[in-house]
């Protein structure tokens, strides 16, 4: 079906069930604005449909008696590179006025899903729609720098920036944030706050209905890029017409020409005070007397800015936000201790603990529910088969993870009871349970099973623990079913931190250990010989916290592991591939909807 870019003529005005409009008259001093008096092309915008009558005046509107209905009948595929998707969308082209590098814009747009609208539904495809965006300049892939989409769970708020093209939430650059339930027959006022940039200086805070719902700071446009305003309905096929209804688009320059007004006075801007350099006591003081909020705050080792003192803070000082909005702050933890001596040269390389002996790594689910066990037995990011190990119905069993013991080659699973403190060992062949041997029992239940791997290179699965109440890590070196030895490592009483995986991110033959931080996201490395931290990188911060690391194994067979990451919302699952500390590409993998069944082993 041939694309339609078309300036409609006369068109007919339909009337919708109505919620009432409010007062909310345009200010003068709006930069660009459209109601769609006339028609759905006024205001220079351009249709992207199947046809001129997917587009219809529909009454009333947020602020006057019209507003605009996007309409997809079945079979709108393919409009304006849509592919499968259906889409009916208005267009404000590009331009030197809006949307570039560096400018600092004010956005309103009001938004109502009609009695007859069809939501993204649950299937075994993840279904999903935008309705307003600002879609990067470029064409060819990648996400649009900010969208309203729904889902089959509600409405939700996406960013995308930076250097590296977004193409899935595990990707650089990705943000998002839930809203909640659709909710037909009303109208959702957005207002948006911008500063367009590709680096960290960007912004962009948004408000829903008077209240603010995102503040984001960081890029909001890919390098070498513009963007341009979508008004859209662009979602996938469904098999039904799906409309959308906007009104009251508005760009200016200050909150004051956009805010929908009933009568009062809009909330006042406020510039974000300079308390870069003070201490936090003090900065949180300046904020507050500033009638804004002190927002996220995070420590930062620093070798120039005191202990306590404020490194950073965003959005940036002299930044125009409206009233009490927030202002994150970095703040020096002190310098960081001398870091540990380099690793050894590598002389030997890391066994690949898989279950069916095919040098890539497997994964292990269980059912948290029913105690069934199923395997995955990998090639690549490829689920080659899935065989069903013996349900285990009593849940105070759970697998504390999988790692070569016996030195075979195949990974064994590791049992732990977390009512008895039993702990209990699987040598596997592949899907089939050759033998199985009882542990040392550690009774105090503070003590857990943070993971398995070879850290003293001698080809077979050493088990590291770690206490959730003081902190402290220990490792048990092992031969098949016997303890060695063992050795404490390094505290990190910050609780927040949770070991992520055992692994060898780099080839030494010996595991390192991979952290993740439940509160920000972030990621960390220990890359070790044996019992001593060696060294220590960061990996990319993941702040979606619905992501989760979810364990490490070498997935492509190149002797370093790689990250497995999980969706605990939505039930996605991704691959990071690694070079040590390095992400070299990303896929995603089978989803599994049924949060029930969780990933506890990579072997």
């Amino acid at each position: 079906m041939n694309l339609l870019r078309a300036i409609a003529g006369a068109v007919a005005i339909c009337v919708l069930a109505s919620p009432q409009p409010a007062h909310a008259q345009i200010s003068p001093n709006a930069v660009w604005s459209c109601e769609f008096t006339n028609s759905p092309t006024d205001c220079g915008l351009y249709l992207e449909a199947a046809a001129s009558t997917r587009a219809t005046l529909v009454g009333p509107g947020r602020d006057g008696p019209t507003a605009v209905q996007l309409t997809t009948q079945p079979g709108d595929i393919n409009i304006a590179g849509s592919g499968s998707n259906e889409r009916a969308d208005l267009v404000l082209a590009r331009s030197s006025t809006y949307c570039n590098q560096g400018q600092d814009e004010w956005w309103a747009h009001s938004l109502m899903f009609p009695p007859g609208y069809v939501p993204p539904p649950v299937a075994s495809v993840w279904n999903w729609g935008a309705l307003f965006d600002f879609h990067n300049s470029s064409p060819g892939g990648g996400q649009p720098n900010f969208m309203v989409y729904a889902t089959p769970t509600g409405l939700e708020l996406h960013m995308a920036g930076g250097p590296n093209t977004v193409n899935r939430p595990s990707d650089p650059g990705y943000y998002s944030i839930a809203i909640g339930p659709i909710t037909k027959n009303v109208w959702y006022d957005f207002v948006y706050h911008v500063k367009w940039s590709s680096g960290s200086d960007g912004l962009f805070q948004a408000w829903l209905n008077g209240k603010q719902v995102m503040n984001y700071s960081g890029p909001n446009l890919y390098v070498g890029q513009s963007c341009y305003l979508k008004i859209a309905n662009y979602h996938t096929a469904l098999g039904v017409p799906v409309s959308v209804v906007h009104s009251r688009v508005v760009m200016a320059h200050t909150q004051a020409d956009v805010q929908i007004g009933s009568g009062g006075t809009p909330p006042p801007t406020v510039p974000v005070p300079n308390v870069v350099g003070q201490t936090q006591a003090a900065a949180t003081s300046a904020i507050t007397s500033a009638g804004l909020t002190v927002g996220t705050v995070t420590q930062q080792s620093s070798t120039t800015v005191a202990s306590g003192n404020v490194i950073s803070e965003s959005p940036a000082a002299g930044t125009s936000v409206a009233s009490a909005s927030a202002v994150n702050l970095v703040v020096s933890s002190g310098a960081t201790p001398p870091p540990p001596p380099p690793p050894p040269p590598v002389v030997t390389k890391d066994p690949v603990y898989d279950f069916s002996g095919s040098g890539k790594s497997d994964i292990l689910w269980r059912n948290s529910s029913t105690g069934q066990n199923v395997l995955w037995l990998m090639n690549g990011a490829t689920v080659a088969s899935a065989p069903a190990l013996p349900t285990v119905a009593n849940l105070n069993w759970i697998i504390a993870g999988a790692g070569d013991f016996n030195g075979d080659g195949k990974a064994d699973i590791l049992w732990r009871n977390k009512s008895t403190g039993l702990n209990q060992l699987w040598f596997m062949n592949g899907g089939t349970i050759t033998s199985a041997a009882n542990l040392a029992t550690v009774t105090d239940q503070n003590w857990t099973i943070a993971g398995m791997g070879d850290f003293d290179g001698d080809g077979k699965a050493d088990i590291l623990w770690r206490n959730k109440s003081t902190g402290q890590n220990a490792i048990w070196f092992m031969n098949g079913g016997s303890i060695k030895s063992t050795a404490n490592i390094t505290a990190v009483t910050d609780q927040n931190w949770t070991v992520a995986g055992v692994g060898d991110f780099s080839g030494d033959g010996k595991a390192d250990i991979l952290w993740h931080d439940t509160v920000t996201g972030q990621n960390q490395v220990w890359l070790m010989n044996g019992g001593t931290v060696a060294s220590s990188a960061a990996i990319l911060t993941v702040s979606d916290l619905n992501w989760h690391v979810v364990g490490v194994g070498d997935f492509d067979g190149d002797g370093k592991v790689d990250i497995l990451l999980r969706n605990g919302s939505t039930g996605q699952n991704a691959i990071w591939f690694m070079n040590g500390a390095t992400i070299v590409s990303s896929t995603n993998i089978q989803s599994v909807t049924d949060l029930n069944w969780k990933i506890v082993s990579v072997g």
